[in-house]
Parts: C-alpha cells; structure tokens; sequence
C-alpha cells in the first residue's frame, strides 16, 4: 500500500521510466495509430460489425499475446525459469485486477442510484417513461429493466446493470426537452446497451490494459540492481506499461463502436433514424445554451466525473460538442430542430479530441444514422 503511495520515492528510476514509456505510448498513438483509427465511421452493420469484431480480437488477443512474449523473454533472455515467484506475479497482479473490477460491476449501481438521487417515477409525467421502455423491451425481446429518474439538472439517459438487475434512467431535464418520440428513441438506444451487454463487454476488455499497466509496474518493482538483466526487466516492464496505455485507447475506439451499435439498435426498433437524430440535436442544443449559461467549468464538474468513474452507458458525453464548434455564435431554438440536424451533419470535427471521448461526435452519429437509413430502411 505505502508502495503503491509513494512509489516515486522507492522506486525513482521506475517512476520515471514510467513517466518516459506513457508520455512516449501517448505520443505514438496521438500521431500515428489514432488518427487513422477515427478517420472514419461505420457506414453499415456489417461493417460496424467487422471494426467490433476486428477490434476486440485485437485486445484479446494482442494482450495474451504480449503476457505470452513477457514470460518467454523473461525464460529466455533474463534466464527467469518459470518459477512459483513467477506464477505468482503473474497471478496476483490479474487477481488483483479482476477482483477489483468485479467489485466496481457488484457495487457500481449502489454509487449510482446515491450519485445521481435516482429515485423510481411518480408523476404522469415520469411514468411515461415506463410506458414506452415496456413497449420498447418487448419490441426488442428482452425483460423490461427498472427504470429510474436521475434529478440532476442535465439532460441526459443511461444505462447500467449489476450482477442481479439491469437499470434505465433519465434525467429530469430530458423529459422536458424531448417530445414522446424523441424520447422514446433514446431509450431505445439505452436498451440496445443492455441488450447488447455493454457493460460487461466492455468491462471485460478494459481488464486488458490495466493488467498489461500494472504487470508492467510489477516487473520494475521486481527486477534487481545486483542482477545482470536489471536493465532489461525494466525495458520490458516500460514496453508493457507504453502498451497498456495504447491498449486502453483502443478499448476506448471499442466503446465508441458500441455507441453506434446502440444507435443502430434505436434506428431499427423505430424503423427510422429520426428520433433519435433529433434527441440528440435538441440535447447537444441544450449543452451549447449550458454551457454559455454556467460556463463550461461548472457543466464538466456535473457531468464528466461520474460518467469516468462508474460503468454506466449515457446518451451523449456531453463534452463530444467541444469536438466542432458550429453555433458559439448565436443560440438554437428547438422549433427547427431540424435543421440543426441538418447543420450538425456537416460540422468539422477535431480527430485530436475525439481520440480522448468515449462516445462518437454527434456529426458522426447523425451521418451513421443516415446511411443505415437508407441501407435498410429505403
């Protein structure tokens, strides 16, 4: 524990070449990986599909690949015979790892419902929301999940599930903004999470970064001065660490495909990519007017944190609107919300930001949702 606290003082050199081997993984990725990674989007369900698919087999299997190459180096060029000390930093960093994700997943809910003052609906126009994710679910196949009201002053709907119960909230705000169809395609899109286990896909796959981080730490932390091949356990520690950190970037562009699979998953129970195309316009709308209002300081500190932190699917970051800047200059009505759709298709977007975002540009969602419109629904 003292370790892991002052770390920096134990272990100087290995803080630093920590330090050396993020900032340099953040960097390769940034200029090189990311750029070409975000460069496009999905423009249909098989080939969404593909990336996802693509994609995950990349972090599976390029993590086991990595663990697999660290013990051979460790056999074969440090002369580290696979040993019980071994076996056990092995064991004990992916324990450690699992065990505190599978807490996060067990106690996530709790801390949500505490967070965000869920409480269950009350008034007509709150139980609205159990009528239409009744008839979505049933739409879609799946058991109706409790359904919840946030009261925090964003507009905004989430998704979460545990080990015994799936949940939907929205945020109080939301109903005032959105008509019944709009709303009724963003709690599609929040089934399409549950339906598609999203929680738990992408829990399962952020384990790999954090271990290949931490494993990466453990080998600094075990290598020897008095030893020969001190220098190269601390490489290959640092080579580690760079490539969890590139590891958790790609988890990241996962979870942004998984937002246009749940986008997709809306689309198709309503038949049509409206909805939710204009949810997410008034929503974006509303951040703008937002953040003239309380400044964008004050709408970060009660929207992003928690977002980090707990393993809930929301609508919309509401930050993915600092990726373009099409209406700084003037506020939107949501009369002709439409034609902020339409002007929101065209937005430019910053590849740099959105390499950091765990949901897609809205731009991006629209123009999404407008190809898998007219290759399914034409």
């Amino acid at each position: 524990m003292l370790y892991g606290l002052f770390w920096f003082i134990y272990d100087p050199v290995g803080f630093l070449v920590t330090i050396l081997a993020t900032t340099l993984a953040y960097g390769a990725f940034i200029t090189i990986i990311g750029p070409k990674m975000v460069a496009g989007r999905p423009r249909s369900m098989a080939q969404l599909s593909l990336h996802m698919t693509l994609t995950a087999l990349l972090v599976v299997l390029g993590g086991l690949s990595l663990i697999y190459i660290t013990v051979y180096a460790l056999e074969t060029w440090g002369g580290i015979a696979w040993t019980m000390s071994l076996q056990g930093l092995l064991i004990l960093y992916f324990g450690v790892v699992v065990f505190f994700g599978l807490i996060q997943y067990a106690l996530s809910p709790v801390i949500i419902r505490m967070y965000y003052k869920l409480r269950k609906p009350a008034t007509h126009r709150e139980l609205r929301v159990v009528r239409i994710v009744e008839e979505l679910s049933k739409r879609a196949g799946i058991d109706t999940p409790k359904v919840w009201i946030a009261d925090v002053n964003v507009p905004n709907a989430f998704a979460f599930s545990s080990f015994t119960s799936r949940n939907v909230a929205v945020t109080a705000p939301l109903l005032d903004l959105l008509s019944d169809e709009e709303l009724s395609g963003v709690l599609g899109h929040e089934l399409g999470h549950l339906r598609h286990k999203d929680v738990q896909v992408i829990l399962v796959l952020s384990l790999i970064p954090v271990a290949l981080y931490y494993l990466g730490r453990g080998l600094m932390f075990m290598r020897s001065s008095d030893r020969d091949d001190s220098g190269a356990t601390l490489a290959l520690g640092a080579a580690l660490v760079a490539f969890g950190v590139i590891f958790s970037f790609i988890v990241r562009h996962f979870n942004r495909l998984r937002e246009y699979y749940a986008d997709a998953h809306s689309a198709i129970l309503h038949v049509s990519p409206v909805p939710l195309q204009r949810a997410l316009a008034k929503i974006h709308v509303a951040f703008e007017n937002m953040k003239n209002g309380m400044g964008a300081g004050a709408v970060y500190a009660a929207t992003e944190t928690p977002t980090k932190m707990l393993l809930i699917y929301a609508l919309v970051e509401p930050f993915t609107d600092w990726f373009y800047d099409p209406y700084n200059a003037r506020k939107i009505s949501v009369a002709d919300i439409d034609d902020v759709v339409e002007e929101l298709k065209n937005a430019k977007v910053s590849t740099m930001e959105e390499l950091f975002a765990t949901h897609p540009p809205i731009p991006k969602r629209l123009q999404f949702l407008d190809d898998l419109a007219m290759r399914h629904f034409s």
